[in-house]
């Protein structure tokens, strides 16, 4: 793998770890703030979806 390619797969998996952790950030903040059982179901339900398709890009990086 070329030196140009290294820093590509670098700054797109920087990427994606900052929007896991802006989505988690953002989950908790809604959660706390609207807090209801359908709100938490949501989010609970969401969450494997959204790690399924970052697993993805992790492998595909």
């Amino acid at each position: 793998m070329s030196f140009s390619k290294k820093i590509i797969a670098f700054l797109l998996l920087t990427v994606a770890v900052f929007a896991v952790l802006g989505y988690v950030l953002f989950l908790c903040t809604y959660v706390i703030l609207n807090f209801s059982w359908q709100v938490l179901l949501l989010a609970v339900a969401g969450a494997p979806v959204f790690l399924f398709f970052f697993k993805f890009l992790w492998h595909d990086i």
